[in-house]
């Protein structure tokens, strides 16, 4: 972890690690920042996993990443127990963990039941405040070839692929959230239309090196967290439905592309926002079509748009059902815009229920503050209401009204239509606070054709 002052910050290695520092001017007010960037390689993982840190007094917390496991098989790798380059795990509050390592197996062909994971560290505390650290690397190289006859003989292995962040959140309070670690193979032969941690990838970005055999026709994640950041997955369209479920089940469409950032340390995105303190988008513009699209006992969605020509020209990722956009009892959608390009994720659904306790939301999603490399000074981008006045004067955006000054009034003007808005809220500036000026409010856009139903938020 690299901040200085730090108060618990995880390590990273497949994803970005979490942390949370004190305020600037040495107050006791805290902000969620990044513990630390990725790092390694998804199909040739070398590295070890890195140790978090700890605030705690004289602490005995085994704080370390994990190893490294290479192994290179000429001929058949069976694999029924667990290969593992876990993080250590503790039981000290206060405490950043460690990321996950290494597992890379080269072999000519693969068998099995068992398990390789590269998870990252995992505090046994309730109380007090910790984050878990980052997933991994996990690599699986294999002879397609020699593995499709191999598979005819013997039928395809049941092993299990997991890069796991273990997931903090509970209902009294949202700790840090690191990032899930990644999980590559040769060819997506090992992907299902189940992930439920019982074969093929259970915690993971997936990354293939040919994607040409996976066809699903209905999709459903339990209790696993699972990225899909490139191949088809990111322009899928499912005769079925798609399901997520399960207070660890999440599944993300897009985001390979990550803009780092951290809060102001009066925000309040961290319930709305806690995969990690980074912006995800898009290369391109993903899309999911299919029939019914459910949430249900805490599962999560995000899907992440893509770059566009404008925000009123196009939309930068789409939802597109037959059926149902249901959104369970303690299950949350997230529907970001893109920071620095406002495209937004347009839903388009023959019903929309949002029930109670549910979260359908974009909030603290729109337009972002940024620094652009070798620039010293933030910009708001394209975002039509960032204050036009840089630090250290204190200046809010505007949208459906004028922006204000701390002292002088107002000074942006409103933009965006009144009948049909579809764009962000702009960001405030800077001012005195170092950690930015908070991003806007983003946009749910929804087309139902029959019926929306919203008990939830």
């Amino acid at each position: 972890p690299k901040y200085v002052g730090t108060y618990n910050a995880s390590a990273g290695h497949g994803g970005y690690g979490a942390g949370r520092i004190y305020d600037a001017n040495g107050s006791d007010s805290q902000v969620d920042v990044i513990g630390s960037q990725p790092y390694d390689s998804p199909e040739a993982p070398v590295m070890p996993g890195s140790s978090g840190t700890t605030t705690a007094q004289k602490s005995t917390a085994k704080l370390c990443g994990g190893g490294v496991v290479r192994i290179v098989v000429s001929g058949t790798a069976t694999v029924d127990g667990i290969i593992r380059a876990d993080a250590s795990g503790s039981s000290a509050a206060n405490t950043g963990l460690g990321s996950g390592g290494s597992v890379w197996l080269t072999t000519h062909v693969v068998r099995g039941s068992g398990k390789l994971t590269a998870n990252g560290g995992f505090s046994s505390v309730a109380a007090g405040y910790w984050a878990c650290g980052a997933g991994g690397r996990v690599a699986l190289d294999y002879d397609p070839e020699a593995q499709d006859a191999a598979d005819q003989e013997g039928g395809v292995p049941t092993l299990r692929l997991q890069a796991a962040a273990k997931w903090t959140y509970t209902s009294a309070r949202s700790r840090p959230q690191a990032d899930v670690g990644s999980v590559y193979m040769t060819d997506d032969r090992f992907l299902g239309e189940t992930f439920d941690g019982t074969r093929g990838v259970s915690d993971g970005q997936v990354f293939c090196g040919t994607w040409s055999r996976w066809q699903p026709k209905s999709l459903t994640v339990s209790d696993v967290w699972v990225r899909f950041p490139e191949g088809p997955a990111t322009n899928l369209t499912l005769t079925g439905d798609v399901r997520v479920s399960g207070v660890n089940g999440r599944l993300e469409i897009g985001g390979d592309e990550a803009f780092p950032y951290c809060y102001s340390v009066n925000s309040q995105v961290e319930e709305t926002d806690r995969a990690s303190r980074v912006r995800r988008m898009s290369a391109t513009c993903p899309k999911l079509a299919c029939a019914n699209l459910t949430l249900a006992d805490g599962g999560q969605f995000m899907i992440y748009p893509g770059l566009t020509n404008g925000v009123d020209q196009a939309d930068g990722a789409e939802i597109v059902l037959s059926g149902d956009f249901t959104v369970g009892t303690n299950s949350f959608a997230l529907l970001p815009c893109h920071p620095t390009n406002g495209a937004v994720v347009k839903v388009t659904a023959e019903n929309v229920t949002v029930e109670p306790g549910a979260w359908l939301s974009s909030a603290g999603q729109g337009f972002m503050e940024y620094k652009l490399p070798g620039e010293t000074t933030s910009t708001g981008g394209i975002a039509p209401g960032y204050p036009a006045y840089s630090r250290p004067s204190i200046y809010a955006a505007s949208h459906g009204g004028a922006g204000s000054h701390v002292s002088n009034g107002l000074n942006s003007l409103p933009y965006d239509s009144l009948e049909e808005p579809r764009m962000p809220g702009s960001p405030g500036n800077r001012g005195y606070n170092k950690y930015g000026g908070g991003s806007g409010g983003g946009v749910v856009l929804i087309v139902a054709h029959s019926k929306v139903t919203v008990d939830g938020t």
